[in-house]
Protein backbone atom coordinates (compact mmCIF):
# COMPACT_ATOMS: atom_id res chain seq x y z
CA UNK A 1 0.00 0.00 0.00
CA UNK A 2 1.94 3.40 -1.03
CA UNK A 3 -0.51 6.71 -0.26
CA UNK A 4 -4.52 5.90 -0.52
CA UNK A 5 -3.81 3.13 -3.25
CA UNK A 6 -2.68 -0.28 -2.92
CA UNK A 7 -0.48 -2.26 -5.87
CA UNK A 8 -0.77 -5.76 -6.16
CA UNK A 9 0.36 -8.77 -8.63
CA UNK A 10 -0.42 -12.32 -8.94
CA UNK A 11 1.66 -14.77 -11.54
CA UNK A 12 2.65 -18.23 -11.82
CA UNK A 13 5.95 -19.60 -13.87
CA UNK A 14 5.80 -22.02 -16.01
CA UNK A 15 7.79 -24.85 -15.51
CA UNK A 16 9.47 -26.56 -11.84
CA UNK A 17 12.47 -26.37 -9.94
CA UNK A 18 15.03 -24.39 -9.25
CA UNK A 19 15.54 -22.56 -12.76
CA UNK A 20 11.59 -21.80 -12.12
CA UNK A 21 12.33 -20.29 -8.85
CA UNK A 22 14.85 -17.76 -10.04
CA UNK A 23 13.09 -16.94 -13.14
CA UNK A 24 10.10 -16.03 -10.55
CA UNK A 25 12.19 -14.14 -7.80
CA UNK A 26 13.50 -12.10 -11.10
CA UNK A 27 10.24 -10.92 -11.73
CA UNK A 28 9.54 -10.41 -8.36
CA UNK A 29 12.29 -7.92 -7.86
CA UNK A 30 11.39 -6.36 -11.55
CA UNK A 31 8.04 -5.98 -10.30
CA UNK A 32 9.40 -4.07 -7.06
CA UNK A 33 11.72 -1.80 -8.95
CA UNK A 34 8.31 -0.80 -11.59
CA UNK A 35 6.93 0.08 -7.66
CA UNK A 36 10.11 2.60 -7.15
CA UNK A 37 9.15 3.97 -10.54
CA UNK A 38 5.69 4.53 -10.47
CA UNK A 39 5.19 2.76 -13.34
CA UNK A 40 1.32 1.92 -14.56
CA UNK A 41 0.44 -1.68 -14.65
CA UNK A 42 0.58 -1.77 -18.37
CA UNK A 43 4.05 0.12 -18.66
CA UNK A 44 4.96 -2.36 -15.38
CA UNK A 45 4.61 -5.26 -17.70
CA UNK A 46 6.36 -3.88 -20.98
CA UNK A 47 9.15 -3.50 -18.74
CA UNK A 48 9.18 -6.32 -16.75
CA UNK A 49 8.55 -8.65 -20.32
CA UNK A 50 11.53 -7.17 -22.08
CA UNK A 51 13.76 -7.66 -19.62
CA UNK A 52 12.82 -11.60 -18.50
CA UNK A 53 12.86 -11.91 -21.95
CA UNK A 54 16.53 -11.05 -22.30
CA UNK A 55 19.00 -14.35 -22.69
CA UNK A 56 15.78 -16.91 -22.06
CA UNK A 57 17.21 -19.52 -23.80
CA UNK A 58 15.06 -21.93 -21.35
CA UNK A 59 11.78 -20.31 -23.07
CA UNK A 60 10.61 -19.55 -19.64
CA UNK A 61 7.77 -17.67 -18.73
CA UNK A 62 5.53 -16.14 -16.33
CA UNK A 63 1.78 -15.49 -16.66
CA UNK A 64 0.31 -12.63 -14.25
CA UNK A 65 -2.10 -10.00 -13.27
CA UNK A 66 -1.38 -6.99 -11.77
CA UNK A 67 -3.22 -3.59 -10.70
CA UNK A 68 -3.40 -0.58 -8.58
CA UNK A 69 -6.83 -0.19 -6.62
CA UNK A 70 -7.42 3.58 -5.43
CA UNK A 71 -8.79 2.59 -1.67
CA UNK A 72 -10.83 5.96 -1.81
CA UNK A 73 -13.32 5.60 -4.81
CA UNK A 74 -12.23 2.23 -5.61
CA UNK A 75 -11.16 2.52 -9.58
CA UNK A 76 -9.08 -0.12 -10.48
CA UNK A 77 -6.40 -0.20 -13.30
CA UNK A 78 -5.13 -3.46 -14.05
CA UNK A 79 -2.81 -5.57 -16.69
CA UNK A 80 -2.79 -8.88 -17.89
CA UNK A 81 -0.25 -10.95 -18.96
CA UNK A 82 -1.59 -14.24 -20.78
CA UNK A 83 -3.37 -14.99 -16.72
CA UNK A 84 -6.86 -15.84 -16.55
CA UNK A 85 -9.30 -13.05 -16.14
CA UNK A 86 -10.21 -12.24 -12.55
CA UNK A 87 -13.67 -12.69 -11.21
CA UNK A 88 -16.01 -10.37 -10.14
CA UNK A 89 -18.59 -10.38 -7.46
CA UNK A 90 -21.20 -7.87 -6.47
CA UNK A 91 -24.54 -7.05 -6.10
CA UNK A 92 -25.62 -8.17 -9.38
CA UNK A 93 -24.04 -11.56 -9.76
CA UNK A 94 -20.81 -13.28 -10.12
CA UNK A 95 -18.81 -13.44 -13.50
CA UNK A 96 -15.33 -13.22 -15.08
CA UNK A 97 -14.36 -9.83 -15.44
CA UNK A 98 -11.87 -9.74 -18.94
CA UNK A 99 -8.72 -7.83 -18.53
CA UNK A 100 -7.22 -7.99 -22.15
CA UNK A 101 -3.92 -8.17 -22.01
CA UNK A 102 -1.05 -9.62 -24.34
CA UNK A 103 1.25 -12.93 -24.06
CA UNK A 104 2.82 -14.27 -21.02
CA UNK A 105 6.26 -12.21 -19.51
CA UNK A 106 9.60 -13.38 -20.76
CA UNK A 107 8.51 -15.16 -24.28
CA UNK A 108 9.43 -12.41 -26.62
CA UNK A 109 10.81 -8.84 -26.44
CA UNK A 110 8.63 -5.77 -27.80
CA UNK A 111 5.18 -6.94 -26.39
CA UNK A 112 3.07 -4.23 -25.12
CA UNK A 113 0.35 -4.28 -22.22
CA UNK A 114 -2.51 -1.96 -21.87
CA UNK A 115 -3.96 -1.13 -18.67
CA UNK A 116 -7.69 -1.69 -18.39
CA UNK A 117 -9.84 0.46 -15.98
CA UNK A 118 -12.96 -0.09 -14.27
CA UNK A 119 -14.36 0.44 -11.07
CA UNK A 120 -15.19 -1.61 -7.41
CA UNK A 121 -18.52 -0.94 -6.05
CA UNK A 122 -19.13 -1.25 -2.57
CA UNK A 123 -19.62 -4.72 -1.40
CA UNK A 124 -17.58 -6.34 -4.74
CA UNK A 125 -14.97 -9.09 -4.79
CA UNK A 126 -12.26 -9.28 -7.33
CA UNK A 127 -10.75 -13.20 -7.13
CA UNK A 128 -7.41 -13.84 -8.97
CA UNK A 129 -6.06 -17.31 -8.96
CA UNK A 130 -3.66 -19.52 -10.76
CA UNK A 131 -4.40 -22.91 -12.62
CA UNK A 132 -3.28 -24.88 -10.00
CA UNK A 133 -7.40 -24.14 -8.89
CA UNK A 134 -9.22 -24.24 -12.07
CA UNK A 135 -6.99 -27.21 -13.60
CA UNK A 136 -6.67 -29.11 -10.15
CA UNK A 137 -8.21 -32.69 -10.73
CA UNK A 138 -9.84 -35.25 -8.83
CA UNK A 139 -8.59 -39.41 -8.86
CA UNK A 140 -10.57 -39.64 -12.05
CA UNK A 141 -8.85 -37.32 -13.73
CA UNK A 142 -11.77 -34.54 -14.15
CA UNK A 143 -10.79 -30.77 -14.00
CA UNK A 144 -11.94 -28.26 -11.55
CA UNK A 145 -13.00 -25.99 -13.99
CA UNK A 146 -13.32 -22.06 -13.96
CA UNK A 147 -17.12 -22.87 -14.43
CA UNK A 148 -16.97 -24.81 -10.81
CA UNK A 149 -14.80 -22.10 -9.50
CA UNK A 150 -17.35 -19.56 -10.89
CA UNK A 151 -20.41 -21.01 -9.39
CA UNK A 152 -18.92 -21.56 -5.79
CA UNK A 153 -17.94 -18.38 -5.91
CA UNK A 154 -21.64 -17.41 -6.78
CA UNK A 155 -23.48 -19.48 -4.12
CA UNK A 156 -21.51 -18.11 -1.51
CA UNK A 157 -21.96 -15.16 0.88
CA UNK A 158 -18.72 -12.93 1.16
CA UNK A 159 -18.35 -11.19 4.03
CA UNK A 160 -15.07 -10.60 4.25
CA UNK A 161 -12.01 -12.28 2.42
CA UNK A 162 -10.31 -14.82 4.37
CA UNK A 163 -13.92 -16.32 4.51
CA UNK A 164 -14.27 -16.85 0.84
CA UNK A 165 -10.78 -17.77 0.20
CA UNK A 166 -11.08 -20.70 2.93
CA UNK A 167 -14.12 -21.71 1.00
CA UNK A 168 -12.44 -21.94 -2.12
CA UNK A 169 -9.47 -23.88 -1.03
CA UNK A 170 -11.93 -26.19 0.73
CA UNK A 171 -13.85 -27.03 -2.26
CA UNK A 172 -10.51 -27.41 -4.18
CA UNK A 173 -9.14 -29.61 -1.52
CA UNK A 174 -12.22 -31.91 -1.77
CA UNK A 175 -12.58 -31.99 -5.23
CA UNK A 176 -8.94 -33.18 -5.36
CA UNK A 177 -9.46 -35.48 -2.71
CA UNK A 178 -6.78 -38.62 -2.73
CA UNK A 179 -5.22 -37.27 -6.29
CA UNK A 180 -1.73 -35.90 -6.25
CA UNK A 181 -2.38 -32.04 -6.53
CA UNK A 182 -1.36 -31.63 -9.73
CA UNK A 183 -0.22 -27.48 -9.46
CA UNK A 184 0.85 -24.71 -6.97
CA UNK A 185 -2.20 -22.82 -5.99
CA UNK A 186 -2.12 -19.29 -5.26
CA UNK A 187 -5.48 -17.27 -4.27
CA UNK A 188 -5.61 -13.74 -3.85
CA UNK A 189 -9.00 -12.00 -3.36
CA UNK A 190 -9.64 -7.78 -2.27
CA UNK A 191 -13.11 -7.18 -0.86
CA UNK A 192 -14.16 -3.59 -1.20
CA UNK A 193 -16.69 -2.94 1.28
Amino acid sequence: KIDDKLHFIIGDVSDKGVPAALFMAKAITLYTRALKDKLKPGQTFTMMNDILAQNNDACMFVTALCGTLNLTNGSIQMANAGHMNPILKNTEGTMEHEVNGGTALGLMEGSDYTDIDFKLTNSTSLIMYTDGISEAHDTNNNQYTDEKLINLISETEVTNSKQLGDKIIESVEDFAAGAEQFDDITLMIIHYA
